[in-house]
């Protein structure tokens, strides 16, 4: 991963003040803005949990510590999101740029995206590590430029630096699709630092959509696009997200 230092971005110090599930948990959904059982019981602290063990302990989060809320995800899943009280907990942005974690239930468009991220980041067979505006400008400064979009992960695994896209337009549109990501390439081969990264082969693009068929509409112009700029460009599917970009009726 070509961060100028050439180490994996380390996981955030765990904080004095909560025990290792509790950090864990609420450093992972300010990260993701969602948690969802699935994904937390892969973390660490999680090992070795039943869901319904976990769901306990998340109620707990939740009601006498008043640190996380949940809302509907779709059907009769769940997501958990940080409040108020545990927004404040895990701190402000240390570099006194803005709040580093968003709290409070998500807009639908928000949800889509967040769930996105969380499936192609926690729930796939390899994983990756979505990184807080935070850590971006702490580890990647020369790459940094304000406005840029925080979708950015890290794949410890092949040291890659990654920029994710939630396809949230379902099966339609993939021609909009393409544009958006040509745009993206665009965008960051205008950046020296993503350039370099580029040409070292430490920086790639993900889209993450809903459906199969879209995925195999979208292989060969983004094959096309990464022949012709050198960005690979992966695409992921989560048919979970077809439950919340193109809900069923309800009876």
């Amino acid at each position: 991963m070509n961060s100028g230092s050439d180490e994996a971005v380390p996981p955030s110090p765990a904080s004095p003040e909560f025990d290792p599930l509790t950090y864990d948990v609420l450093d992972h959904v300010g990260r993701y803005r969602m948690g969802v059982v699935e994904a937390l019981l892969r973390l660490p602290s999680c090992v070795g949990f039943a869901p319904k063990g976990l769901r306990r302990a998340l109620r707990t989060l939740g009601g006498a510590a008043g640190l996380l809320g949940s809302a509907p995800l779709y059907g009769d899943r769940r997501y958990y999101y940080l409040t108020t009280a545990g927004e404040q907990a895990l701190g402000n942005d240390p570099a006194g740029q803005g709040v580093a974690r968003r709290h409070g239930p998500l807009s639908e468009v928000a949800k889509v995206r967040a769930y996105g991220l969380v499936a192609f980041c926690c729930l796939a067979d390899r994983a990756r590590q979505r990184l807080t505006a935070t850590e971006f400008r702490e580890h990647f400064p020369a790459h940094h430029r304000p406005g840029l979009p925080m979708g950015y992960y890290a794949d410890h695994d092949s040291g890659t630096l990654g920029f994710a896209r939630v396809d949230a337009g379902g099966q339609g549109r993939w021609e909009r699709l393409v544009g958006r990501v040509r745009d993206d390439i665009e965008r960051h081969r205008a950046i020296p630092a993503f350039r370099a990264s580029i040409d070292s082969g430490t920086f790639e693009l993900a889209v993450v959509t809903a459906t199969e068929r879209k995925a195999e509409r979208l292989r060969e112009p983004f094959g096309e696009c990464s022949r012709a700029s050198g960005v690979p460009v992966l695409v992921h599917v989560v048919p979970d997200l077809i439950q919340l970009v193109a809900p069923p009726p309800r009876g």
